[in-house]
């Protein structure tokens, strides 16, 4: 049995180092058997001219969603109003955003 977060997180210019840190909180609380968290994302983007942020991806296995809220809210990003943390859970149809600047909010969700 699996019970599958899609996450994607979406970071200004600069923040690829703190993007690294969120990767390393997760770690804390979530084992990922060796394989890779969030991954960088942004270069295989269309068109021809370049995709003016950068995109993290990941595919968690039973994470808990409230701590994962808690690690992105905990990093000191340096274009807080560009951060943003999306997550769809296995049965949910579409993704849900927090930004930076108001995740907490959403950690006292039921």
């Amino acid at each position: 049995m699996s019970y599958v977060t899609n996450v994607i997180v979406v970071v200004g210019a600069g923040d690829e180092v703190n993007a690294d840190a969120l990767n390393g909180r997760i770690d804390e609380f979530h084992d990922l058997r060796g394989r890779p968290g969030l991954s960088q994302v942004d270069g295989y983007a269309g068109g021809y001219k370049p995709i003016e942020c950068s995109v993290y991806m990941c595919a968690y296995n039973y994470i808990d969603s409230k701590k994962l809220i808690e690690a992105f809210t905990s990093i000191d990003w340096f274009c807080p109003e560009s951060a943003q943390l999306m997550i769809k859970d296995q049965n949910d149809f579409r993704f849900s955003v927090a930004a930076s600047d108001i995740a907490a909010s959403h950690l006292n969700q039921p």
